[in-house]
């Protein structure tokens, strides 16, 4: 099951979508759009996507907040499935990332959590060492295990709305086991060296920038 979070992509929503496809996700699969105050032409250009790819799903969501959408998905949306993968509607997947993210969860059973690592960007180097070393979540693109969403679920954990750094606080959910009592525990999270996205740098000059 995979959540894509889409606020004014218009421009690179397609090419997106066309990416997560590329990385080979397991099937049976289903990809969840979910179009958060979006006031350009984003929902549009996904239900044309839709026509065209089945497993594909717009969900249309007032309020333009990526941890409000997160909450949705993961409480009301969320498929039953052994992965879950979270991708940023600005990104695009590397080639077979997502079956690598998947594989990741697979090879160790009390993994939480499977992160991608950057393969574009001005910071580039920093950016992935800050991944390896502290087994982070980069919000652009990562996996949760099927069980770890299910406790989540259970638990009615949810991010605060408004939040900015969504990556991080998942991440300490899953480093943390949920329980700050079990102490903040590396091998929680499985850092993917086989898994990348990329994303077009800021520019100075675009107004949306």
């Amino acid at each position: 099951s995979i959540a894509v979070f889409a606020h004014n992509e218009a421009d690179g929503i397609a090419t997106c979508l066309d990416s997560v496809y590329r990385g080979n996700p397991p099937r049976p699969f289903r990809i969840h759009v979910l179009a958060n105050g979006c006031s350009d032409g984003t929902e549009s250009l996904v239900e044309a996507y839709a026509r065209l790819r089945p497993e594909v799903v717009l969900h249309s969501i007032p309020l333009g907040d990526k941890s409000n959408a997160w909450n949705t998905y993961v409480h009301e949306l969320a498929d039953a499935a052994a992965v879950h993968c979270f991708v940023d509607g600005d990104v695009r997947v590397e080639p077979g990332s997502i079956a690598a993210l998947a594989q990741a969860l697979a090879a160790a059973p009390g993994v939480n959590a499977a992160a991608a690592l950057p393969a574009a960007g001005r910071n580039l180097a920093a950016f992935a060492r800050e991944v390896r070393e502290s087994h982070a979540l980069a919000g652009n693109l990562y996996a949760l295990s099927g069980g770890f969403v299910d406790r989540v679920r259970a638990a009615g954990l949810r991010l605060p709305v408004g939040l900015i750094g969504d990556d991080s606080w998942v991440g300490a959910l899953a480093l943390m086991d949920l329980d700050p009592a079990s102490g903040w525990r590396k091998e929680r999270v499985s850092v993917c060296d086989d898994a990348r996205f990329a994303f077009g740098s800021l520019r100075w000059h675009r107004l949306p920038d």
